[in-house]
């Protein structure tokens, strides 16, 4: 069974976050950017695969927008 689902997160550094996740673009992800939006295509054979791939990119992508925050914040001092 081929298991799929896209995650769509808007913010306005788009780009930048979706460079930052791009290592993980790699058989069960794939991150892109389209404006401001950030698209992550998900997919997998098995639930728990998929599971665990949505698990892991949403804690990079929390960690991720955190990171460009907190450097933003910094460089608009």
């Amino acid at each position: 069974m081929k298991i799929t689902g896209t995650i769509i997160s808007k913010t306005e550094s788009a780009k930048t976050i979706a460079e930052a996740l791009s290592p993980d673009n790699c058989g069960y992800m794939e991150c892109v950017s389209e404006g401001d939006t950030v698209i992550a295509s998900v997919s997998g054979d098995s639930v728990k695969t998929v599971l665990a791939t949505v698990d892991d990119y949403l804690m990079n992508l929390s960690v991720a927008c955190k990171t460009h925050d907190a450097c933003s914040k910094q460089l608009n001092k």
